[in-house]
């Protein structure tokens, strides 16, 4: 599927999607289902927040966490994911990837 293709199947399904929208369109890493709603928009969190901190600055991630991740528009909402870290061979990707395992 390309980006063509996909941005059709979510206006289709009436997703969400982050304004405006030829700046976050780059943070779109495909579709996610919650639950039986989907296909939903599914954003890289990390891609959204390094978009958002050439705008807002130290002050990025809080203002995602209040009034981005923390909003709910409904069963059309975006999804946000962070992907893992490969980390080293039998080393946790949880960490590597800057969580707490």
């Amino acid at each position: 599927m390309n980006t063509h293709d996909l941005m059709d199947l979510l206006a289709d399904a009436e997703a969400i999607l982050l304004e405006p929208r030829p700046v976050f369109d780059a943070a779109l890493v495909g579709m996610a289902w919650r639950g039986t709603n989907g296909p939903l928009a599914n954003y890289d969190m990390d891609r959204v927040l390094a978009i958002m901190e050439d705008e807002w600055g130290e002050s990025a991630e809080e203002h995602f966490v209040y009034d981005v991740l923390d909003t709910f528009c409904g069963p059309h909402s975006p999804v946000f994911t962070r992907a893992l870290a490969p980390g080293p061979p039998g080393g946790d990707p949880w960490a590597a990837a800057g969580w707490a395992s």
